[in-house]
């Protein structure tokens, strides 16, 4: 059960984080919580553009200038992971949102996505995370 509260509670944060991201112009392809069989621990992924103009530093700084400026909380800064959005992880992501579109956010379990071995993950619904 404290489990379960746990993953809500980083789901809301994230979900959060998202919006604020793109109020402030931080552009998001897409974002989704992962769970693989290399690391136990879950974690959002970002896939963003930011990453081609401001380099992964720069874009890991603005994240965390933003997430300061709308004070949110519910989420570690080590649990974001900024992915560029021609990744293999982000175009499979995107390539799944396009092929089964959904109004509300997917949950995944035991599937690959691109080369990554996915336990449990979550995919934000564009509509969820717009600002």
């Amino acid at each position: 059960m404290a489990q379960t509260t746990l993953v809500t509670r980083k789901i809301d944060a994230g979900r959060r984080l998202i919006q604020s991201l793109r109020a402030d112009g931080f552009a998001v392809a897409v974002a989704f919580w992962l769970k693989t069989d290399e690391d136990d621990t879950w974690r959002l992924y970002i896939a963003t553009p930011e990453i081609d103009q401001l380099g992964f530093r720069g874009a890991y700084s603005r994240v965390s200038e933003i997430a300061q400026k709308h004070q949110l909380s519910g989420i570690d800064q080590f649990d974001v992971r900024l992915i560029e959005t021609d990744s293999q992880l982000a175009q499979a992501v995107l390539s799944r949102q396009a092929q089964w579109p959904a109004p509300l956010d997917t949950v995944i379990r035991g599937t690959s996505l691109g080369a990554t071995t996915v336990d449990e993950g979550l995919v934000y619904a564009p509509s969820s995370v717009a600002s």
